[in-house]
């Protein structure tokens, strides 16, 4: 029921500025999926609190989830947003080309990934990427202690192939496994897990010998 209700106030809401351009001017595009107004607002939040942070976006798409997370994000922020497809690439660019805190990069997920240094980020979604078990561990590696890795379509769903619906499972029980991940699993939208990365314990020995 609450679900409900937020999801029909979100109708009416504040929206990213560039949202509606971007939605009409890739209405042609093809493969254009995108996270809805439930996810976005979800991005916005985590992004929100990470002030000054370093965000990565995993398939730029069309911009829709850049949007999401650039409205959350404060002015010393920067999102890196990779994308395979250039036509797509291209897209994102020229509709968020204004927002200087986001920067299109045209690359395979992995092979970026041995561009950057571990602990490197604060936030990682995985959005238009479709070998989410592959990137798994090299999301953790990138992450800072504390840092959010963010994951949707996790729900099986009708409009999508076999192949990815195969997956869930198995991606699943990996997130699950982690030991480096606190992990939340959400019957939200179509589908979320938000992990964590646990900060390492740190147990300092303490000398409480008294001074003679």
């Amino acid at each position: 029921m609450f679900f409900s209700i937020f999801s029909n106030a979100l109708v009416g809401a504040s929206v990213p500025g560039t949202l509606t351009k971007i939605r009409k001017n890739s209405s042609k595009i093809a493969n254009n999926a995108s996270p809805d107004e439930l996810t976005g607002c979800l991005l916005a939040t985590l992004a929100a609190s990470k002030p000054a942070g370093q965000m990565l976006e995993l398939g730029t798409g069309t911009g829709v989830s850049a949007s999401w997370l650039l409205s959350g994000m404060d002015a010393q922020s920067s999102l890196h947003s990779v994308e395979l497809d250039n036509e797509l690439a291209e897209f994102a660019q020229q509709e968020l080309a204004n927002d200087k805190r986001f920067s299109r990069i045209v690359s395979d997920a992995a092979q970026y990934f041995e561009t950057i240094p571990s602990g490197y980020f604060d936030l990682i979604f995985a959005a238009n990427c479709p070998d989410k078990p592959i990137h798994l561990n090299l999301a953790v590696r990138g992450l800072k202690p504390g840092g959010f890795y963010i994951l949707d379509n996790l729900l099986p769903q009708a409009n999508r192939l076999d192949a990815h619906n195969a997956k869930l499972p198995g991606l699943l029980t990996s997130l699950m496994g982690n030991p480096e991940l606190i992990i939340l699993p959400l019957d939200w939208s179509t589908g979320v897990v938000i992990a964590v990365k646990i900060p390492s314990v740190c147990n300092p020995t303490v000398n409480l010998t008294k001074a003679q």
